[in-house]
């Protein structure tokens, strides 16, 4: 009893220091393509990280597919790497230091010839961005791996999120397929959808995530336990200017 006082105390000294919601970024959200069967979550998400940095820094909300911030996700599949060391849920995300990117007109997201280099990458025109960063929240086990987050990770991803006012990068596994995509706010009273989990693995925590994920949907609501069950890592991802 004495250790779950303690962790109670923990967790609501923790609360404290943030709202019981964070939706501000949901507004700065561009509806990703449709990635199919691609296997193109990576560039999916990194992308719309960097999508939704911009759209906050320049004030623009309800931005949609076209307009000025939309990028290029086939993009960073052809860009060189920034650092080859670095854990596979950053590695993308991180090719933006070389400061340059694609708007989606001019390399739109084509899921038959997404994996081929398109003729002439070299010379189709850039748009400049600015340089990112990363924090690793946590990286427990591997990519697939479920049932290794705790509700004190869940935690950290909210309170990352209300510090820093930025997207959390995250892996997850779904249908025995890890898979990346963006927590973009939560509400701790908000009861979302068991999404890929049960009713019973769904009730141990209050509260949700809002996400964008890559099916040609908008922003989704998911129940929190979701990510505790399925997740196995986080990181914010962050404008470095």
């Amino acid at each position: 009893m004495k250790y779950l006082i303690c962790f109670v105390l923990f967790t609501s000294a923790a609360w404290a220091n943030r709202p019981a919601a964070y939706t501000e970024l949901t507004d700065y959200v561009i509806q990703a393509p449709d990635q199919a069967e691609t296997g193109t979550c990576l560039f999916m998400g990194s992308t719309g990280s960097l999508e939704i940095l911009l759209n906050q820094r320049d004030g623009l909300t309800d931005q949609r597919p076209g307009d000025i911030n939309d990028l290029s996700e086939t993009f960073l599949i052809h860009q060189k790497a920034w650092n080859s060391r670095l854990p596979t849920i950053e590695s993308a995300f991180m090719k933006f230091n070389w400061g340059e990117t694609m708007h989606a007109s001019v390399l739109p997201f084509d899921a038959e010839t997404v994996w081929t280099k398109p003729p002439g990458f070299g010379v189709l025109e850039r748009i400049e961005v600015p340089k990112v960063k990363t924090i690793r929240l946590f990286n427990s086990g591997g990519q697939w791996d479920t049932n290794v987050l705790k509700i004190s990770d869940l935690e950290k991803v909210k309170q990352a999120m209300w510090k820093h006012k930025s997207p959390i990068l995250i892996n997850y596994n779904e249908n025995r397929f890890w898979h990346v995509i963006n927590i973009v706010g939560y509400d701790d009273e908000l009861e979302g959808p068991c999404h890929e989990i049960t009713e019973a693995e769904c009730s141990v925590t209050k509260g949700s995530f809002y996400v964008r994920d890559h099916f040609g949907e908008g922003v989704e609501v998911r129940d929190a336990d979701w990510f505790r069950v399925k997740g196995n890592a986080a990181i914010v991802v962050m404008l470095a200017e």
